[in-house]
């Protein structure tokens, strides 16, 4: 039995669920496919977002000789 994560568009109340808008849901296949016939458009398969890649540090400079401080002027 395959899970499907549906997300709720609107409020929805039938057989004893109450969904309120907004809500993420994990369903049976057969549950997802009735709660989309009983009420189209209410329902959406939810997709998270792929999390962006962390990026990269900058490279260290290639010369790494140790300096003294800028002077004040």
């Amino acid at each position: 039995m395959s899970i499907v994560k549906l997300r709720v568009k609107s409020n929805y109340q039938s057989l004893g669920h109450d969904l309120k808008a907004g809500q993420v849901i994990e369903v049976g296949a057969t549950l997802a496919e009735f709660f989309q016939r009983d009420a189209p458009g209410v329902f959406e398969v939810f997709e998270p977002k792929p999390e962006p890649e962390a990026k990269a540090m900058d490279e260290p400079p290639i010369d790494k000789m140790v300096r003294k401080p800028k002077a004040k002027k």
